[in-house]
Order: C-alpha cells, then sequence, then structure tokens
C-alpha cells in the first residue's frame, strides 16, 4: 500500500497540474497583488519530512478517501490531508457527496461537528473533528420547519442559509423562507420569490426537531410585495471559535445582504448591510450599509446576466493576529448557477465598517479567490459563499459550495440553466490562512492539494 501510494504521488499521469496556492496582499485597501516568489518558495530542508507525511496519510486515508478529480490534469481529495497549507476535503456519506449548499460549519461544546446551510430540512452532524477530517459518514439529522400555524413547509419553500443562534437562554434557527401572500397557507417559487425575508425558528415546546416560524420578519419590512428587502444570507459577526462577538452594549452585529434600491434600468441591486442585535428581545438598531456597490461603475464581477448588481452571504471573523484586531468577512458576487460566482473577501478594522475588499492587481475588479480551485477540480456555482472555520489545532479552514462539472456532461455554465433543481451543489472545505504585513494589512492565503513530479509543499 505504501509503495501504491508513492507511486501513484510521482505518477505525472496521476496529476500533471502544477502546485499552486492562491496568495493575496494588501499594501493598500484597494490594491492586491500575486506573489510569484510566494508562490515559487520551497523549502528543501523539510521537504522531505513533508513528503513523508503526505505518503503516510495516504496510506491511512487511502480506505475511505476519494479522488473526486482524478481525471489527468486534476488533482485528487484526501480526506486526511492535514499538513499546514495543504488538503481539500468533500464531505460525503460513503460514496454519495452531502447535498447542501451556503455552509455553515460548527463546533458544539460536546466536541461534535454540525453543518447547516440550505437543505429541504436537515443537518448533518459529525460525532467529532476527527470524524469530519477522516472523512466518516455523518449523521443527516432532519429538522421540521412549520408556519406559525402548525402547517409544514412545502417543498417549494425550502429555507436558504439556515444556521444556530442563541439569545440568552433562548436558541434559534435562523433562515431565510418565502413569506405565503395574503389568503394563502405557502408559498410557491419564483412566484412568491421577492416576498423572501428572513425569519427567526423557534423550537416546538414539545418536540424539539420542529421550529416554528416567527409571524414577522427579522428585519423591519414595509411592503413584503416589492423586491426591495428581500434577502436571506446572514449571520452574526463571530469569533475564531465560531462564537458571535459582543458589543460594548450587550449587543450583537447582524450581518445581511439584502435589495437595497433599482438601477436605473429598474434592475435589482443587492448590497451588504448591519445591524446591532439585542437579546432576548431581538430588537434591531438602524441598519449600516457596510459593502456598497457604484451602479456607475460596478464591479465586474457583480454584474448579472439580467442586468442586476449582486454581492450576498456574508460572513465575518473577528480575528487578531500581531496584537492587532480586525474583521475579515467573506462573500460571493454575481449569478450563482454559473461559472461567474466565486469567493470574494473584505476587510475591517471595525466591526461596523467600512470594509474595504480585495481587488485584482489592476483594482479594476474584485478578487475571486476560488478561480484556481474551479480550474483545478471542474467545479461551477463556485467555489463560492464561503465560511470560516478554525480546527482544534488553530488550523483555519474556508468551507464552500460548488457543483462538479463532470457530473453534467454538455451543460452550459456561463448561462443560467433551465432548470435548476436538476443541478445539486456540494460542500469542500480548503486550508486558509491569514497574516498581517508589515504595512499593518491582511494578507489571505487560499490553499489547496499541490501534487505532482515536484511533491507535496
Amino acid at each position: 500500500m505504501q509503495q501504491l501510494a508513492r507511486a501513484r504521488l510521482s505518477d505525472p499521469a496521476f496529476c500533471k497540474t502544477a502546485a499552486r496556492l492562491s496568495i493575496a496582499r494588501t499594501s493598500s485597501a484597494a490594491k492586491t497583488y500575486d506573489s510569484a516568489a510566494e508562490r515559487s518558495r520551497a523549502s528543501r530542508d523539510g521537504g522531505a519530512l513533508r513528503t513523508l507525511t503526505v505518503v503516510i496519510l495516504l496510506f491511512f486515508s487511502a480506505g475511505c478517501s476519494r479522488a473526486f478529480a482524478a481525471d489527468v490534469g486534476r488533482c485528487p481529495v484526501h480526506f486526511l490531508s492535514r499538513a499546514k497549507g495543504v488538503g481539500i476535503l468533500q464531505l460525503r456519506s460513503g460514496d454519495t457527496p452531502i447535498r447542501l449548499a451556503d455552509p455553515f460549519v460548527k463546533r458544539e461544546p460536546n466536541g461534535k461537528i454540525r453543518v447547516y446551510g440550505t437543505s429541504s430540512g436537515e443537518y448533518v452532524e459529525y460525532p467529532s473533528e476527527r470524524a469530519l477530517f477522516a472523512g466518516l459518514p455523518p449523521i443527516q439529522r432532519k429538522i421540521t420547519f412549520v408556519h406559525p400555524d402548525g402547517s409544514q413547509l412545502s417543498a417549494e419553500e425550502t429555507p436558504w442559509d439556515t444556521l444556530p443562534f442563541s439569545c440568552g437562554t433562548k436558541s434559534f434557527l435562523i433562515s431565510g423562507i418565502m413569506t405565503p401572500p395574503p389568503g394563502s397557507q405557502h408559498a410557491t417559487f419564483p412566484d412568491d420569490n421577492r416576498r423572501r425575508r428572513t425569519y427567526v425558528f423557534t423550537p416546538d415546546e414539545n418536540d424539539s426537531s420542529v421550529f416554528v416560524r416567527s409571524k414577522t420578519p427579522l428585519l423591519p419590512d414595509a411592503d413584503l410585495d416589492s423586491w426591495i428587502g428581500h434577502n436571506y444570507g446572514h449571520d452574526f459577526i463571530r469569533d475564531e471559535n465560531k462564537k458571535p462577538v459582543r458589543n460594548v452594549d450587550g449587543s450583537y452585529t447582524l450581518i445581511y445582504e439584502r435589495v437595497t434600491r433599482f438601477t436605473e434600468t429598474g434592475k435589482l441591486i443587492t448590497e451588504i448591510a448591519s445591524r446591532a442585535l439585542s437579546c432576548p428581545d431581538l430588537n434591531l438598531a438602524e441598519e449600516k450599509i457596510v459593502l456598497r456597490i457604484d451602479d456607475k461603475e460596478p464591479w465586474p464581477a457583480v454584474q448579472r446576466k439580467d442586468g442586476g448588481l449582486l454581492i450576498e452571504g456574508p460572513r465575518v471573523m473577528k480575528m487578531r493576529r500581531n496584537k492587532q484586531n480586525f474583521y475579515v468577512m467573506g462573500f460571493s458576487s454575481g449569478d450563482f448557477p454559473t461559472d461567474h460566482y466565486g469567493i470574494n473577501l473584505a476587510f475591517s478594522f471595525a466591526p461596523e465598517g467600512p470594509y474595504s475588499p480585495v481587488l485584482t492587481e489592476d483594482g479594476t475588479d474584485l478578487r475571486d479567490f476560488g478561480a484556481d480551485l474551479r480550474e483545478l477540480y471542474g467545479l461551477s456555482w463556485g467555489p463560492a459563499r464561503p465560511d470560516f472555520y478554525r480546527d482544534r489545532q488553530g488550523k483555519m479552514w474556508v468551507a464552500f459550495h460548488g457543483v462538479e462539472k463532470k457530473r453534467y456532461p454538455g451543460a452550459d455554465f456561463d448561462n443560467w440553466p433551465t432548470n435548476l433543481s436538476d443541478f445539486h451543489r456540494e460542500i469542500f472545505l480548503v486550508p486558509f490562512e491569514v497574516q498581517l504585513n508589515r504595512f499593518n494589512q491582511p494578507e489571505f492565503h487560499l490553499g489547496e492539494i499541490q501534487c505532482g513530479r515536484e511533491g507535496w509543499r
């Protein structure tokens, strides 16, 4: 087995793609650049040890790992690749990828790992972090979502961006769903999609697996029939242990995207905003736009096929490096069921912003940190909707969703598909490193597996 692992590692037909590492440095808020020197740097002293480490990992992971992109020109996925800066993990149940979108990964106090997101009413649970990274099949836990009248949400009313939140002694789920129109028990898609808002779901007193929708949306809204106010992606600013950060006054900061206005041609503009939320009454302060789109000269990445402009799905983590606190936002932009939907990052030195997006080298567009991953692993509909996770050893990861193109031969990934339900998003994790440079600005390193004759770095 060990000889086989060594042979596969050095076989150029096994993976011809050169090693890559996505690196962005911000010497100013409006400029990023790739460092060829950083990408090509190799440590000769530690190379043999790291190569041996990977061989050992391949040996132990052979029974459960899956080379989901092991065709020529693609790098394989290995569940136990945990060496610094190496590895990509695909969540699976046996041979079947976990179908989930808009991931939210959380380690519970008892050590269990739960992965929430957009689904038909379930989340997945691992007994431990070790089980997650060993590629063991998770337990699929059902969630029953019901309207205030007790009727269960229909198949068309799939909750989007579900995640947990505790406020004082109470625990909730927060999710984006369509509001049924007056006189109707249920909403229908796509007719009522404009009525999608973020709601709070409270556990039923008699059955903790049943969650009851609040009568009104979490965010104040004057007109549910208008696209203005349409929203679903949301989270709280969290620390590196994934705990919501409490403000000086005891409140938390809710961050979300929302349709805020129209373009001159009547198309939707979706931007990222925040509000302070107090517990236990869930009262909200005034809204602040923390990441805005210039509709006169919009970044190319935010432009949609229909003429709309969109940034969405914010996740913000408070980080500390070199005795300096700062806030990193992950989000996505563009058309979600296409190749033109990626991983974007922004940062701020204050929770309320404003946030400075990481741009391309020429400063004209949002930097897509998922571009290399998309090419290496044959993904579409992403990599997108990043979620930050720090493991018990202190290593940072980014969870994201995407679809594997090889599962959909002949599909046109440049344009919206005719039937969205024919496609299924899957969840992946890749290493993520953040540090401050000598200008006290964040540097972001999004890494992936590295293979071929050059060995593993």
